[in-house]
């Protein structure tokens, strides 16, 4: 996150473990055949017949790791690890959402350099990481300052997200809407407020200054107003 690798930068500084990504964690966590939770978890996703999820805390009071696999017997997978070593360092893990076998979440860190956001999303029978976007408030190597406000996804993988520019001008539109569809992102609306953002057969709806608009999900996606339509 802020346009460094986790583990790259913050880890090497601050002294955190970090590993992400699909680990077999059957034998890790002595979890019997099957897709299911240890009896000492927390599930945080579930849906019949396409995904379970859950965390657990090991070792260490702050560490938290949290697995998923495809029931009923999909093989677990470690998604996301976290150690803090530093009390100058914090973390939070929050906004679990899932459509079909796709979960997503959001990790906000903050230490000395600032405040970070990174929205990610997995796919539960690889356990492999289908998106990834990262949020700052402050400038980093060139990029923008941003906020993540909220966000939707799809059993396809497909994101949406309203962020914020937190040093806009007073008064200055300052929610974007952003697709994320096929790997490419892209700008569907800047208002001063955004609301209301689902997917719905085929197209991304949501409410913009109480007008409704819809795009399509896909490439060259441009919005357009529904008409009569207004909240």
């Amino acid at each position: 996150m802020r346009g460094l690798r986790r583990g790259a930068f913050v880890g090497a500084t601050l002294g955190l473990g970090l590993a992400i990504g699909p680990f077999d964690a059957r034998a890790a966590s002595g979890v019997a055949p099957g897709c299911r939770a240890p009896a000492s978890a927390k599930v945080i996703a579930r849906s019949r017949g396409h995904l379970l999820a859950w965390k657990t805390k090991t070792g260490h009071p702050s560490s938290t790791t949290v697995s998923v696999c495809v029931p009923p017997n999909g093989a677990p997978h470690r998604i996301f690890h976290y150690t803090s070593g530093s009390i100058t360092q914090s973390e939070t893990f929050d906004m679990v959402q899932s459509a079909g076998s796709v979960i997503a979440f959001v990790v906000e860190e903050s230490d000395q350099y600032g405040f970070s956001q990174s929205l990610e999303g997995f796919a539960a029978r690889s356990g492999r990481k289908v998106f990834e976007v990262d949020f700052a408030d402050s400038l980093v190597e060139g990029g923008t300052p941003s906020l993540l406000l909220s966000y939707t996804l799809d059993a396809g993988g497909n994101v949406a997200w309203v962020q914020t520019a937190p040093e806009a001008p007073s008064g200055a539109g300052t929610d974007t809407l952003m697709l994320r569809s096929g790997g490419q992102s892209q700008t569907l609306d800047s208002a001063t407020t955004i609301t209301s953002v689902a997917f719905a057969g085929g197209q991304l709806q949501w409410v913009s200054d109480g007008q409704a608009k819809s795009a399509p999900v896909g490439s060259g996606a441009s919005a357009r107003r529904i008409p009569g339509r207004s909240n």
